[in-house]
């Protein structure tokens, strides 16, 4: 349940991300408002079945059961034609598992809906960087005048390590699982001991990821917002100049781009590693190489 629901499965998540990202750009997720169910179902069935690592056994039961939903608007003035950009553009979406009836009454899954959200977040900046690199990496083609390009390297890939940082910091839900299991083999005794275990697991993941510290929240949701930004800005960038022979004029525009971006995440990184996260460490770390 934990790795189905908090996006333990990196696969799953990655693909379930761009499958997001393929209904917004073709139309198919209406105005935002309450995407049609048939394009959320279809998102995810296609993310189910992109994901690398075969179910099997209880696991293809829980992938069976799987529920994509849009509860609520992810936020006032939404436009589809935000949406990519927009760290917040599918916070209207839960992930739902159907609890078996035993459990009914037993354990509280709400939580579950912030860890699900977060790590799409997550996923979604990564994808990003991912997609920046695909699109910069064609030196034949020369996207980005050759200054520019040299530092505009070097800050996707400290953006992009920081990222992988945060992500392998709070999304350890294969981990997480095996000590929830054990804990709950181990002490469980009585439906109120497996409660207590499983409430304490969920309160682990959600002090990782930062959920319940709104201050750290913040920070990290800047962190992230900086990667989707990014990756719009080049994109209108380039769009402005189809032609690799025009781009040659336009150092100081990517500059611009560049030194925005390496001062926000310089300072986000000094106050993220200046707060009592678990997170901390990290962004120190991607400080000092700024």
């Amino acid at each position: 349940l934990l790795p189905a629901r908090s996006g333990g499965d990196a696969d799953f998540l990655d693909a379930l991300c761009a499958e997001l990202h393929a209904a917004v750009s073709s139309g198919s997720f209406g105005d935002g408002a309450s995407p049609p169910p048939t394009t959320l179902q279809r998102a995810l069935d296609l993310a189910i079945t992109r994901a690398d690592r075969a179910a099997e056994g209880e696991e293809a039961e829980c992938a069976a059961d799987l529920q994509l939903v849009w509860v609520s608007p992810s936020g006032s003035g939404w436009r589809t034609a935000d949406a990519l950009h927009r760290v917040d553009a599918f916070d209207g979406l839960s992930l739902a598992l159907p609890l078996p009836r035993a459990l009914h009454g037993v354990l509280d899954v709400a939580a579950y809906r912030a860890v699900f959200l977060f790590s799409l977040r997550l996923k979604r900046a990564s994808l990003a960087v991912r997609s920046l690199w695909s699109v910069l990496r064609p030196a034949s083609a020369a996207p980005v005048p050759p200054g520019a390009l040299r530092r505009l390297n070097v800050h996707l890939h400290l953006l992009g390590q920081l990222l992988r940082g945060i992500e392998g910091h709070t999304l350890r839900a294969d981990a997480t699982w095996v000590e929830l299991r054990s804990a709950a083999s181990d002490v469980a005794a009585s439906p109120t001991q497996l409660r207590d275990v499983h409430d304490s697991c969920l309160r682990e993941v959600s002090r990782r990821c930062g959920i319940d510290d709104l201050g750290v929240r913040a920070i990290v949701d800047a962190i992230l917002g900086l990667a989707l930004t990014l990756e719009r800005d080049v994109h209108i960038k380039l769009a402005e100049a189809p032609h690799p022979a025009e781009r040659c004029t336009q150092e100081a525009g990517w500059r611009a781009i560049v030194d925005s971006q390496q001062v926000q995440l310089a300072r986000l990184c000094e106050a993220l590693g200046r707060s009592t996260a678990s997170l901390a460490a990290i962004a120190s770390a991607t400080g000092a190489a700024l």
